[in-house]
């Protein structure tokens, strides 16, 4: 019958690292005025420019910009990153499951639009019928403009 969000969500940049954070939380309400199911997830990521770049900040829109390689083409910008995440999709009656997963990226940008990220995943999905573990490793080639 009804649906209500909350999230919070930050970010923090110093010079090459930056640190973001979000968790939301979705309540449902069903009809006939019982409880409904509260689910929610989230995550925490950290990452840093190994050689110098920084994400720049648009202050006036609170928008993330595009970084900029120091040293465009070849040499480029390299950015490791970490994530933590987690959702728990299981409550009032739902059987969603719960998971989390870590997150080991390396990012190579030669241009602000263009980048080759690598990332490793090591996750386990628990209050299911199927539980378990999982690696995987992705690939991703980029060019926007």
């Amino acid at each position: 019958e009804s649906a209500a969000l909350a999230g919070v969500e930050a970010v923090w940049n110093q010079g090459p690292t930056q640190v973001t954070a979000e968790w939301m939380q979705t309540s449902v309400g069903r009809t006939g005025g019982q409880s409904g199911p509260s689910l929610d997830g989230g995550y925490v990521y950290v990452s840093h420019y190994l050689t110098g770049e920084f994400m720049p900040w648009k202050r006036k829109t609170g928008i993330l910009g595009r970084p900029e390689p120091n040293s465009p083409g070849l040499g480029g910008a390299w950015q490791v990153a970490l994530r933590y995440s987690w959702a728990d999709f299981t409550d009032g009656g739902i059987e969603g499951g719960a998971a989390e997963s870590v997150t080991l990226g390396l990012n190579w940008l030669w241009t602000a639009h263009s980048n080759l990220q690598l990332n490793y995943i090591r996750g386990s999905l628990s209050e299911r019928d199927e539980e378990g573990d999982y690696d995987m490793v992705g690939f991703r080639l980029r060019y926007d403009f």
